[in-house]
């Protein structure tokens, strides 16, 4: 059974949605963006958070 949601995909998802979110910011009223393209980036510091701390968790250094 193939996984869909590993760890690497939920992070290039997860840089995907911060670059929409930052091109939003910059350019959005230039180039015309909805307003909810700025809510897809807003998930993205608690993922990478959790990232960060399973990482600590599951790494060692000797």
């Amino acid at each position: 059974m193939k996984k869909y949601a590993t760890s690497f995909n939920l992070k290039i998802i997860a840089i995907l949605f911060m670059v929409i979110d930052h091109v939003y910011s910059y350019l959005g009223s230039f180039i015309g963006l909805p307003r909810w393209t700025s809510l897809l980036g807003r998930f993205i510091a608690p993922l990478f958070v959790f990232f960060l701390v399973e990482g600590f968790l599951y790494t060692r250094s000797h």
